[in-house]
């Protein structure tokens, strides 16, 4: 119990001096607060502080130095400098969260590790202190962590040169870098050139060089040949006659990023692309005199192009682009590697990809991070639906018509002939030569061409089986024809499939055929279903994502470009799943008539730009895409490539037209049949 008491009674202490005011006056050395120290243990790395020993304690001007003056009875040693040097860096930084690491060769050797326990347990804040261990398991922890309570996480480095390099190598070959955290490297022998060579963009770091009695102060940067360099912003200096340091700046130690990267400084940053019009148009030719010859790829248009250029000129930046070997927009494969543009992003061959990037499981990794700036959906793309076919007069939607006015002329003349031969046992005032085809046939005339009735007798039987018989031809004769001319002056269309569920119909029972891009976001939205609440990737095993999968043949199914997929539709019953920008542009640029969009999306999508987790930069270009798509730039580029590649018979079945012989072709096949018909009766005859 003692010792816990002890240890409750130094935390209150602690915060009390704190609390003092810089201001106050030395206290005499022999008044003591507590007796009492620290022994490290270690739990999973960590170094946990206990009380255990007795030791003095003294304040100076309150706050961090006069936990650490402390125990030197009365001399002013290694442990007030290092002392001081840690207020410096917590008092210029502002930041209340900490991670001290230390080992026995850096300049923490010579300091009495009792007063550096005693560090963290005051205006530091959240503050932890970990020995040095060459595996760095708890160290990328804590850096991968998303469980600080703060937006800036500081590592304070006492540690030596061998330990710290491969400290900066681990972060470097794991890719470790990140915003949030910055590293101050206490240096008693100048080495920051040796830290400079293997730090990767992102890693952020202030040097304090010890020089003589002073520490010279520089922090990193890249200067604009895309190398890591130190920028001098300072001296802090300290003689143990004065009783506080001396020191200079002029600029911030850890500067703010936001605020570094509006400015690249003229930089030349590397963008990795697929050559994919709208989105990026790459030009690999350049002219020669009157020949084209290889060059590097350029940029040659699209609304890609217009987010970039309009980045650079704002953010000070140049750029170059480079292509993808593999041809794929890319994703973590099996094995963790990455492949496509993304792969190379995440190599750190490119700084960053821009180029109709959709994010989806298969493409998230700890390596990348997606800056979203522009929503569209998935959509399915089919050939448009026809007209009504001019034999559809003949056709299936009219068959029960048909039907039924050809049984009613085949039963009319054997009914007359019947009622006429049961006349003929009573009476003889019948006209021999009426017969079944005569009546037949008459029946027929008045059918199809709407003449008079050339059998003429006084019974009523007659009268009323030819009058019912005139009304039946007359009604069928008027609405029939109206109604034809009506179709084929405003045709009518096929059923169009505009959902997922249509789709699904059509498959299964009018030969439809889904087919989408091989390897892309749209593949992978059918194959695996993801809980974006968990992100967890998920086999689609229900639903109607399951259902299309389950009748997608792949043998027919998969496509390799997006133009090979539009053009696809128009060659049979297909339906292109993909999104909707890339479908609609390409559709405009071959006649938007020739093509329908289901009116149901089925899965919202965004495009993003694809840079390193730990890119410096990405909170500023988040920003400045917000912005460009708040001004409806995005839009209008879209709209630009849109209007490059409209075509001009966007109308031409778009309204009513004026009947034509091609809506009456059926009429005159039929006469053309029968004539052909009579000709081979006349020859066999």
């Amino acid at each position: 119990m003692a010792t816990v008491g002890h240890y409750i009674f130094l935390h209150v202490t602690i915060r009390i001096s704190i609390m003092l005011p810089t201001t106050a006056q030395e206290l005499d050395q022999t008044s003591h607060i507590k007796r009492c120290c620290h022994k490290m243990s270690k739990y999973k790395g960590a170094t946990v502080s206990r009380c255990t020993q007795n030791v003095y304690f003294k304040i100076l001007n309150g706050g961090l130095i006069g936990i650490v003056a402390g125990g030197c009875d009365g001399e002013f040693n290694m442990d007030v400098r290092l002392a001081q040097l840690l207020d410096f860096i917590v008092n210029t930084t502002a930041s209340r969260q900490y991670y001290i690491v230390y080992d026995d060769q850096g300049i923490a050797r010579n300091v009495d590790l009792n007063m550096l326990m005693a560090i963290p347990f005051g205006s530091l804040g959240d503050t932890s202190i970990y020995e040095y261990e060459s595996s760095n398991t708890l160290m990328e922890e804590t850096i991968k962590s998303y469980y600080h309570t703060v937006e800036m996480r500081n590592f304070i480095l006492l540690t030596g040169k061998e330990n710290t390099l491969e400290l900066f190598e681990h972060i470097r070959t794991n890719h470790l870098e990140s915003p949030s955290c910055h590293w101050y490297l206490i240096l008693e022998e100048d080495f920051s050139q040796d830290v400079l060579d293997v730090l990767n963009e992102g890693t952020q770091v202030s040097f304090l060089r010890e020089d003589e009695d002073q520490f010279r102060l520089s922090h990193t940067y890249v200067n604009i040949d895309n190398i890591m360099s130190q920028n001098n912003v300072g001296v802090w200096s300290w003689r143990a006659d004065r009783s506080t340091p001396h020191w200079f700046l002029s600029s911030p130690l850890a500067p703010n990023l936001r605020e570094v990267y509006k400015d690249f400084g003229g930089r030349t940053v590397i963008n990795c692309v697929l050559d994919n019009w709208p989105f990026f148009d790459v030009d690999f030719m350049s002219d020669v005199g009157d020949t084209l010859t290889d060059r590097d790829p350029q940029p040659a248009g699209g609304i890609d192009v217009g987010v970039l250029s309009s980045m650079a000129k704002t953010l000070n930046f140049s750029y170059t682009i480079i292509i993808a070997e593999d041809g794929q927009w890319g994703g973590v494969q099996s094995d963790g590697s990455i492949t496509g543009m993304i792969g190379r992003v995440a190599r750190h061959e490119a700084d960053f990809a821009i180029n109709e990037i959709t994010i989806t499981g298969h493409q998230r990794s700890q390596k990348i991070f997606f800056l979203k700036y522009y929503r569209r959906s998935k959509f399915l793309t089919l050939r448009e639906n026809g007209p009504t076919h001019p034999l559809t007069s003949f056709n299936i939607s009219f068959t029960q018509v048909w039907l039924t006015l050809f049984v009613s002329w085949l039963v009319i003349g054997p009914v007359l002939g019947f009622l006429t031969y049961l006349r003929r046992q009573f009476t003889d005032d019948i006209p021999k030569d009426w017969v079944l085809g005569k009546f037949t046939f008459n029946m027929f005339r008045s059918l199809v061409i709407f003449q008079g009735n050339q059998l003429e007798h006084e019974s009523w039987m007659y009268r009323w089986i030819f009058v019912s018989w005139y009304f039946f031809t007359f009604i069928f004769f008027v609405l029939y024809s109206g109604t034809l001319t009506a179709v084929l002056a405003i045709p009518s269309f096929e059923k169009p499939i505009d959902s997922l569920w249509d789709l699904l119909e059509a498959v299964k029972n009018d030969g439809y055929f889904p087919i989408t891009t091989f390897g892309t976001s749209n593949e992978f939205i059918f194959k695996v279903m993801m809980l974006k609440a968990f992100m967890t990737k998920l086999e689609a095993t229900f639903g109607i994502y399951k259902d299309i999968w389950d009748v997608f043949d792949p043998s027919v199914g998969y496509v390799y470009t997006w133009d090979e997929g539009v053009e696809r539709v128009l060659e049979g019953k297909y339906t292109y799943l993909n999104a909707q920008l890339g479908a609609l542009i390409r559709a405009n640029k071959r006649g938007m008539y020739q093509y329908h969009f289901a009116k149901e999306p089925f899965y919202p999508q965004s495009y993003a730009i694809a840079c390193r987790q730990g890119s410096p930069y990405k909170d500023v270009f988040n920003r400045l895409l917000m912005e460009l798509v708040g001004a409806g730039l995005i839009d209008k580029w879209t709209n630009d490539e849109i209007d490059k590649v409209r075509t001009s018979d966007q109308a031409s079945n778009t309204g009513p037209a004026a009947m034509t012989i091609e809506h009456l072709q059926a009429a005159f096949f039929v006469l053309i049949i029968g004539v052909v018909v009579a000709a081979i009766i006349l020859l066999v005859e």
